[in-house]
């Protein structure tokens, strides 16, 4: 190409004069731009060719939720497998041919599954038993996004299901060491008591809740 004109090689053969014909109507710019599916108005980027090439799915409706601004990792992570039904729970240990007994560790009156474990266990249900909060107290519900009845918004949302993620985190924590420890038996009322001190312990580290309180003085009720 000299002086924004194009200079091909002459040939007799009937396919390249074809080509070279092909080739004159496309028209020369000054500059060159990479464009992406024909979009000659966005910049060619990673995550648009990303973006093109794979399926984007949206975010389960309960992610906000597992990881929200007062989370703890390791509760978040339990909860999160929880939700997603990878905790090794006994249904799951008889599946890949693990012998065991099927029966819940904490209550010893249901098969243990991620839905019973999480949801109608008696000692969960009595975990998550609060005044400051009332939830659905459904695995499948939790899935759908609807952790608590009453559905608060913004930062009691976020308080909730911190509290929640917690109760799970340690309710699982109770039945691995049951699991694992014939002696060890801690009751839901302790296991509650302890939620509620990692609660607190986390919302009086944050200067996000701190200014909330500041502003609206009831928070305080979710702490004790």
């Amino acid at each position: 190409m000299l002086e924004a004109s194009w200079n091909l090689p002459r040939s007799n053969h009937t396919a390249m004069m074809e080509l070279r014909q092909r080739i004159y109507a496309t028209p020369i710019h000054h500059r060159d731009s990479i464009t992406w599916l024909d979009d000659q108005n966005s910049s060619v980027t990673v995550a648009s060719i990303y973006r093109q090439i794979c399926a984007v799915t949206p975010p389960p409706a309960w992610c906000d939720a597992v990881w929200n601004r007062f989370s703890i990792p390791k509760c978040a992570f339990t909860f999160w497998l929880a939700l997603k039904g990878r905790l090794l729970t006994k249904d799951r240990m008889r599946k890949f041919h693990m012998a065991t007994d099927l029966r819940c560790f904490l209550c010893c009156n249901a098969i243990e599954t991620h839905d019973h474990l999480f949801g109608s266990c008696p000692f969960i249900t009595e975990v998550i038993s609060d005044h400051a909060f009332v939830f659905t107290g459904d695995r499948a519900s939790y899935i759908n996004g609807l952790f608590l009845l009453n559905r608060p918004r913004g930062i009691r949302k976020s308080i909730g299901t911190l509290f929640l993620s917690i109760a799970v985190y340690l309710t699982w924590r109770e039945r691995n060491d049951r699991a694992h420890n014939l002696d060890h038996h801690l009751s839901a009322k302790t296991i509650k008591h302890n939620a509620k001190r990692l609660l607190r312990e986390k919302l009086h580290s944050s200067a996000t809740f701190q200014k909330a309180v500041i502003n609206d003085y009831g928070l305080i009720s979710y702490l004790y």
